[in-house]
This record gives structure tokens, sequence and C-alpha cells, in this order.
């Protein structure tokens, strides 16, 4: 992902999270937050964060792959 399109996809999900819509998955934040941290823009995660937090979701929450036990069932 280029700087641009990840600038694009973090200001999509600001907007998203700042807005009246069904917030984003937890997962879609966390991987956008991750993808941040990797190229080094922390204060965006941070920003991220904190209005996924603002929309009450919980970033500590176990992923859905976490969720999964080895069937394969949630």
């Amino acid at each position: 992902m280029t700087p641009d399109e990840l600038a694009e996809e973090v200001n999509q999900l600001l907007r998203r999270l700042r807005s009246d819509v069904e917030p984003p998955a937890r997962d879609v934040v966390v991987a956008l937050m991750n993808e941040c941290n990797r190229v080094g823009w922390w204060g965006i995660a941070l920003a991220l964060a904190d209005a996924a937090m603002d929309r009450g979701i919980d970033l500590n929450a176990p992923s859905k792959q976490q969720r999964r036990d080895p069937g394969g069932e949630t």
C-alpha cells in the first residue's frame, strides 16, 4: 500500500467513525491501525483508536480469528 493509498483509507475510515453510519468492524480498524504503525504513523493510529473507542468499538476484544476454536467454529 502506498502512502497515498494509506492516507485515503485512513481518511475514509475516520469519516465513517465520525459519522452516524454503522461503525466499521473492529478488525477493520485494527488492521488499518497496524498498517499505520508499520509505516511510523503512530499519531494517526492513535487518532483511529480514539475515534473507534468513541463509537464504542472494543479494540481489546479478540479478533474473529482469535475467537475461533480449532474446529473453525465461532
